[in-house]
C-alpha cells in the first residue's frame, strides 16, 4: 500500500481508500499492471496417422529409387570392366583402364546398401506406429526376380510338351572351336557348309594371311579336320 495525493485537496491518502477522508472526493482505483500477451505461436502438432503414413511412403519410395539406380550403375560398371578387357582392343593396341568401372560398381553397391537401410527404416516406422501394415524388406533375390521378370515356378524357360530340344552336331561343335581359336588371334572366319557332315572354314587376317580347313564327320560321329 502507498500514499498518493488527493486530486481535490492534494492531501496524502492511501491508494487503497475509496474516498478521500478529508474532502470526500472519490479516489480512482490504481491502474492494473499490464498482463503478459499470450504467445501466438502454434504448438507442434502430434505425429498422427497421416504423418506416419507419409514418412513410411517416403522411406519406401526412396529405397526403391536407390535400389534401381544402384543396380543400373552396377550393371554399367560390369559392362565397362568387360569392355576394358576386350581382346580385340588389345590386339589393336587400345588400352582401357577398368578403374572407372570398378568405381561405378562400388558406388552402385553403396546405393543398394542405402536402399536396404531405407527399407529397414520404413519397416521400423510401421512397427512403431501400428497404423501402416508392416512389410518385409525385399531380399536381393526378390529384387532380381522383379527386375528380370523371373517365373517363381521355374516353368517359363522349360520347353513345352511335344517340342524337341535343339541339339548341336559334332560338326557345329568343331566349327565353333575353330572360330573361337582363330578369333583370339584377330582372324575373321567364313564358313561354307557342304553338307550336314562336311564344311569348309576360312580364316583371314587384316594383313591378308588366310588359312582354310575342311571339317568332316563320319557315320560314327568322329570329327576329322584337315588343312586345305
Amino acid at each position: 500500500m502507498a500514499l498518493v495525493p488527493c486530486q481535490e485537496c492534494t492531501r496524502e491518502i492511501s491508494d487503497a481508500a475509496p474516498n478521500c477522508p478529508h474532502c470526500g472526493h472519490p479516489n480512482p482505483p490504481k491502474a492494473d499492471l499490464p498482463t503478459a500477451t499470450p504467445s501466438l505461436a502454434t504448438p507442434p502438432m502430434p505425429d498422427g496417422p497421416s504423418m506416419t503414413q507419409h514418412r513410411y511412403t517416403q522411406a519406401r519410395a526412396a529405397g526403391w529409387v536407390m535400389a534401381i539406380v544402384g543396380v543400373l550403375i552396377v550393371i554399367g560398371g560390369i559392362g565397362y570392366v568387360q569392355e576394358a578387357n576386350n581382346e580385340i582392343d588389345r590386339y589393336f593396341g587400345i588400352e582401357k583402364s577398368p578403374a572407372p568401372g570398378v568405381i561405378a560398381i562400388i558406388g552402385g553397391g553403396a546405393l543398394i546398401l542405402g536402399a536396404f537401410s531405407k527399407f529397414s527404416s520404413a519397416t521400423r516406422i510401421a512397427a512403431e506406429s501400428g497404423s501402416v501394415p508392416t512389410q518385409s524388406t525385399p531380399s536381393l533375390r526378390t529384387m532380381g526376380d522383379a527386375s528380370a521378370g523371373a517365373d517363381p515356378d521355374g516353368t517359363a524357360g522349360a520347353p513345352s510338351a511335344g517340342v524337341a530340344p535343339v541339339t548341336r552336331s559334332p560338326l557345329d561343335d568343331r566349327l565353333a572351336e575353330l572360330v573361337a581359336f582363330w578369333g583370339k588371334d584377330g582372324y575373321l572366319t567364313e564358313i561354307q557348309r557342304i553338307s550336314d557332315r562336311e564344311a569348309v572354314i576360312t580364316a583371314k587376317s587384316e594383313s591378308g594371311a588366310s588359312r582354310t580347313c575342311r571339317v568332316t564327320v563320319d557315320e560314327q560321329g568322329r570329327v576329322d579336320t584337315s588343312e586345305v
